[in-house]
């Protein structure tokens, strides 16, 4: 018998009306500039993971009773962004988003594209490979939702 799969809104659903909305700014963010990458439940985690062929895992997005924070795959590297609050632990960062109107794609997409790249780049040193290309034209104006 096979478990049943748990969609994200399944997952979101037990949380408040405005942590969803906040998770779906997010998450439409995420999915514009990594069009490419798979979304994929974490129920163990309670989390939204996002995987690149290219990169593997890049961040996650952990939703809690009056927050989100979207975790950053070897995030400390990344550059303070403009209007994000950030958290720190030894190899990840996270913004944390206590509203929707705290989710703008003018700050989170180049956050979300440098984690991109550093997650690439770290997986191209651990496979003897040279480093990725950087991605170019892959935001939309706006940072809109697909």
């Amino acid at each position: 018998m096979t478990k049943p799969t748990l969609t994200a809104e399944a997952l979101l659903a037990d949380f408040p009306p405005a942590v969803r909305a906040i998770a779906g700014k997010v998450r439409a963010i995420v999915l514009d500039v990594l069009p490419d990458a798979e979304e994929r439940v974490l129920p163990g985690w309670r989390a939204l993971g996002y995987r690149s062929k290219e990169a593997g895992h890049v961040c996650a997005l952990f939703p809690y009773a009056a927050e989100v924070k979207l975790y950053f795959e070897h995030g400390s590297s990344l550059r303070d962004g403009e209007g994000i609050e950030y958290g720190d632990t030894p190899l990840t960062r996270y913004a944390i988003f206590r509203r929707a109107s705290d989710v703008k794609a003018r700050t989170l997409a180049p956050a979300v594209m440098q984690a991109f790249l550093a997650t690439s780049e770290r997986r191209a040193v651990r496979r003897g490979a040279a480093k990725p290309k950087r991605r170019s034209g892959r935001l939309r104006r706006g940072g809109g939702a697909r």
